[in-house]
């Protein structure tokens, strides 16, 4: 269980460390918690796997492109940083 317990905690690390790094690039807005937005898109992820492994998602091709689509536009563009005006 301890080993389990560590390779969760690398992948929220691992999340929290990619945000962090588009934080200070300027892509992603910098006034997020990078900790809790990485624990955010862990349990989303998280809760959509285990939909389709318990049946209660639709999990056919197009499902889970459309899944994929919808979890890179919410994490994304609500990660992302407004464009300025020129």
């Amino acid at each position: 269980l301890e080993t389990q317990v560590d390779d969760i905690g690398r992948g929220f690390e691992i999340i929290k460390r990619v945000i962090e790094e588009v934080q200070a690039i300027g892509v992603f807005r910098a006034d997020l918690d990078a900790r809790l937005a990485s624990w955010v898109v862990y349990g989303g992820l998280e809760e959509i796997l285990t939909g389709w492994v318990m049946g209660r998602l639709p999990d056919g091709d197009e499902e889970v492109a459309r899944a994929e689509r919808t979890i890179v536009d919410l994490v994304c563009g609500g990660l992302e940083r407004a464009a300025t005006a020129v």
